[in-house]
């Protein structure tokens, strides 16, 4: 399992990120849509890495909300 930030864009699509793996993001019309992509998205990252016998980075992330 992985976190995920998931956060609607300006122009009004979905954005979701694995910040646990590098360059991992997905950008979707809905936010459903956009969790589905990110699934697979994450999925398809770790399978090719390892394939390649490439380690595969531990999730670490922390998050916070903070309003400013």
């Amino acid at each position: 399992m992985r976190q995920v930030i998931v956060f609607k864009t300006n122009q009004g699509d979905w954005i979701a990120d694995c910040p646990s793996l590098p360059g991992c993001k997905c950008r979707a019309a809905t936010k459903a849509d956009a969790i589905e992509a990110i699934r697979e998205a994450v999925y398809d990252y770790v399978r090719e890495l390892k394939h390649h016998r490439a380690p595969v980075p531990e999730d670490q992330f922390e998050a916070a909300i903070v309003y400013v």
